[in-house]
């Protein structure tokens, strides 16, 4: 089976080297990439940018994260953080400022903070445990986790989640001893609980990891399928996702039910085209699907949450994570 994230790839290469309102309908608008803009070293935002809803669209391959003004039928280039180097995966807090996971300057693996529409970083956390290849936040109590596999630093201890306080302070450090590995996918539900994509110690299938809230303990299920490469991870209303991806054929997202009397298979949504879907955006009636193969350009397409029908196709360089941000009340 296919185990290795890019996330975590990612991680490596830079060692050597919910939801809420969209609509389904068409969009008139463009989402340049603008890789001209986007080789500028510096971060820059448009005026009056961060009244609105932003798309920030993290790129390995052009070195930056671009962000985009974000509406139903329009979806605009309105700047580019420049801050971290090779950006990774991303996510949003409660007050709606955007993490993201990258090499920061002098600072290597470290989660870099910005407001809603900012340019400077707010702050900019490490973990002391290991390389950070996923994060993710408490929607109960704003809590920053970050998931991190200490081999990729050549450390022999298990894979560990730094949660932060608020997103500052002294992170508590909880060790999972029953997997091999997270593998850059991590996400809260909402009721606190805590998911990453793993791998047994033994056995080498992947696995969800589960840090109950409240626990120090992980636990661990299988989903009904080998999923050939899980790269995202999405809580979304009742359900909980994950993508799927081929290499050769179209990916998919599962859907699935969670309870104390086990996980219950929903249904497959196709993403046509999508050959490996990393860290993908579900926004009410709208999924944002970053494709980025290993052998050419990659791309971001919008599609229909409803039934998987494309809506349209967007050139880039490496996207390997979106999000989005609420613009403030």
């Amino acid at each position: 089976m296919q185990v290795v994230c890019r996330f975590a790839a990612w991680a490596i290469l830079v060692a050597a080297v919910g939801c809420a309102g969209a609509s389904n309908t068409a969009l008139t608008g463009g989402l340049p990439a603008a890789p001209a803009q986007t080789t500028m070293r510096h971060s820059w935002m448009s005026a009056g940018a961060a009244s609105g809803d932003l798309l920030y669209v993290s790129d390995d391959g052009y070195g930056s994260v671009m962000v985009y003004s974000y509406g139903p039928r329009a979806i605009t280039f309105v700047g580019v953080l420049s801050a971290p180097i090779d950006p990774g995966p991303m996510c949003v807090d409660k007050q709606q400022n955007i993490w993201i996971l990258g090499e920061a300057k002098g600072t290597n693996y470290s989660a870099t903070e910005y407001a809603h529409g900012g340019t400077t970083p707010i702050a900019v956390l490490t973990d002391p445990a290991g390389v950070p290849v996923g994060c993710a936040t408490d929607p109960t109590t704003g809590n920053l986790a970050l998931a991190s596999n200490p081999s990729l630093t050549g450390g022999d201890r298990s894979p560990t989640v730094a949660v932060y306080r608020n997103g500052s302070g002294n992170p508590k450090i909880y060790q999972n001893t029953s997997t091999d590995g997270f593998y850059g996918c991590c996400a809260y539900d909402h009721s606190g609980n805590f998911y990453a994509a793993g791998e047994e110690a033994t056995g080498g299938r992947n696995v969800i990891q589960v840090l109950p809230k409240g626990s120090k303990t992980f636990t661990s299920f299988t989903l009904d399928r080998e999923v050939n490469g899980l790269y995202g991870m999405q809580w979304v209303g009742k359900y909980f996702t994950v993508s799927d991806s081929f290499l050769s054929n179209d990916s998919s997202i599962l859907e699935y039910t969670v309870s104390s009397k086990g996980v219950t298979f929903a249904r497959d949504i196709s993403l046509k085209g999508v050959t490996l879907l990393w860290q993908y955006y579900i926004d009410r009636n709208r999924i944002i699907a970053p494709n980025a193969p290993f052998e050419g350009p990659g791309s971001v397409g919008l599609f229909k949450y409803s039934d998987g029908a494309p809506i349209r196709t967007f050139p880039f360089s490496i996207p390997v994570a979106v999000v989005v941000s609420r613009a403030p009340k």
